[in-house]
């Protein structure tokens, strides 16, 4: 599965995210890096502020 520049960025970010809420596979990630450029999320940045919203929407 290959990845743009900006969903690798993700990736990145994604694996880097230490959390017990969820464990995510390799391709997980890949996958999930994938729908969230899709999405409008480009960089680590607004990847940490839509974690933070999803955690204060399910709180």
């Amino acid at each position: 599965m290959s990845l743009t520049t900006e969903q690798q960025c993700l990736y990145r970010e994604l694996m880097n995210i230490e959390t017990d809420l969820f464990y995510m596979t390799t391709r997980d990630c890949k996958q999930l890096a994938k729908g969230l450029t899709r999405m409008g999320i480009q960089t680590p940045l607004q990847l940490r502020y839509w974690l933070e919203d999803l955690h204060t929407t399910d709180a």
